[in-house]
């Protein structure tokens, strides 16, 4: 049986690079590892939110084509989904859908004070979830290119 892992990708590329990483270990750990690669819309309407085409939505973010075809290339199985709403909410949701083993949320480098004045999806995920949640580093073009 396949480790499920829920992949919340925002609008941040660094973000996701480095929640593909984190992946990336799990399957060079020898991890049989299934992903859902997931993105939150807050402004789709609920009616319409059902089974978007995450590639057909204008909206979608370069972030999430860049984390379904770097997870496809390491030979992940790929499933990807689109909600609508407050994210956190929608993450939460999704994770109990797919019974997912892991929430791999992409960290934001923010100072001990930015957090606590601006909060964070990341913190809130971690918060309110009864799964396993894995924070992970963003990650820049630059360090990808240095490994």
């Amino acid at each position: 049986m396949a480790y499920t892992v829920l992949v919340p990708v925002d609008t941040d590329t660094t973000r996701a690079r480095g929640q593909v990483d984190y992946v990336e270990t799990l399957v060079d750990n020898g991890t049989d590892v299934d992903v859902v690669v997931l993105h939150v819309f807050p402004e789709v309407q609920p009616a319409e939110s059902a089974k978007i085409d995450l590639r057909g939505y204008a909206e979608t973010p370069d972030s999430v084509a860049y984390a379904v075809d770097a997870l496809e290339s390491i030979g992940v199985d790929v499933e990807e989904r689109a909600e609508s709403g407050e994210p956190e909410d929608g993450i939460l949701a999704v994770a109990d859908d797919v019974d997912a083993d892991d929430i791999a949320v992409g960290g934001r480098q923010r100072s001990p004070a930015g957090k606590l004045l601006f909060g964070s999806v990341a913190q809130s995920v971690i918060l309110k979830s009864t799964r396993p949640v894995t924070s992970t580093k963003p990650k820049s073009d630059a360090e990808s290119e240095s490994e």
